[in-house]
């Protein structure tokens, strides 16, 4: 998994590069040479409530990620929580993914499009 951040966003050059390379390790692993037979996908969520963050979302960063996300409604947080990324996870797991490889899965209410 990587983030959204990985594409030219909000976040800070090194991090957007450091996810880049996640990514890169990841279309290299989908073509078969370090994992034959297996399928290699990335998932980029964009901010993810967590505890973690807490104290930066509070400093003003939510308004920030909010003002820069284009899929937002009016009440509801942008910042989704972990379950509002699993069902992406699953996708990618699952039988309905199998002809699915390399693929970078943004899930990030379209950061990344602007």
């Amino acid at each position: 998994m990587t983030s959204a951040n990985a594409n030219p966003s909000i976040r800070g050059e090194s991090h957007d590069r450091s996810g880049r390379e996640v990514q890169r390790l990841g279309r290299a692993g989908a073509d078969g040479a370090l994992f034959p037979r297996r399928r290699v996908n990335m998932l980029c969520p964009g901010p993810v409530e967590t505890e973690f963050n807490r104290d930066y979302r509070e400093q003003g960063a939510q308004e920030a990620w909010e003002r820069a996300t284009p899929l937002r409604n009016p009440g509801e947080s942008i910042i989704p929580d972990a379950t509002r990324i699993a069902p992406a996870a699953v996708f990618l797991v699952s039988d309905e993914a199998r002809h699915v490889t390399g693929a970078s899965l943004l899930v990030d209410g379209g950061t990344n499009s602007m």
